[in-house]
């Protein structure tokens, strides 16, 4: 992914942020949310189909932010990135990852939606592969391609 690219994307999701439209989506999605807890069938499953339109939505930002690495982990020429497991770990939530006795670090939970619904939404494959522990290193060293490209079948 280009430098460029790279920055609008950052800038995107900064004017999102602060887009009060989104923010008013984020709020609705987060009370219909809370009314799981509430003792009415019909307002849970309002609810429930709400919290799958959320969680479809959350997986996507964090795909977006992991499509979007640090300007400074291009190579000089911009045809290579370098990802930073740690970083990973950031913008997925700790809490997403577990260690493994197979693996040398932690490694994605078995039920996350990032990993049964990551491909679906956009996640490279070899992205998914390293935060499930294959392989087990500290960087991911990409082509630029395998994060630039628009369709995910490239991905496969």
């Amino acid at each position: 992914m280009s430098n460029r690219k790279s920055h609008q994307l950052r800038e995107e999701q900064a004017r999102l942020l602060q887009d009060p439209e989104h923010q008013r989506q984020r709020a609705e999605q987060k009370h219909h949310l809370s009314l799981l807890h509430e003792p009415n069938i019909a307002s849970v499953r309002h609810a429930a189909a709400k919290k799958l339109g959320a969680h479809v939505s959350a997986i996507v930002d964090i795909i977006t932010q992991l499509r979007s690495p640090p300007g400074d982990w291009f190579s000089e020429n911009g045809k290579v990135v370098t990802y930073k497991f740690d970083w990973a770990v950031k913008v997925v939530g700790e809490q997403n990852f577990e260690y493994d006795f197979r693996h040398p670090r932690k490694v994605l939970v078995k039920g996350s939606a990032l990993r049964s619904e990551g491909l679906t939404a956009g996640l490279p494959l070899e992205i998914l592969r390293w935060l499930c522990g294959e392989p087990g290193t500290e960087e991911l060293v990409l082509p630029v391609e395998r994060i630039d490209s628009e369709d995910s079948e490239d991905w496969r």
